[in-house]
């Protein structure tokens, strides 16, 4: 589990940390600090499945006079 800190402490597990600092927890640790601790959030990464674009039909050329 990738978690963000959004306070300075320390952890056992994870040693000192400020805010902004990103550590990558086992889920219950990750947990601990997120729920019980409220020192950290989650930073998971989702991954979007990309979305197809239409592409657009080209424009009739204008006809010279």
């Amino acid at each position: 589990m990738r978690i963000k800190f959004t306070a300075s402490g320390f952890c056992s597990s994870v040693g000192n940390f400020a805010p902004g600092d990103i550590a990558i927890v086992s889920a219950e640790i990750g947990q601990h600090l997120i729920r019980d601790a409220q020192c950290a959030v989650s930073a998971e990464v989702v991954v979007a499945e990309p979305v197809a674009e239409p592409v657009a039909e080209p424009k009739p050329s204008r006809a010279r006079k």
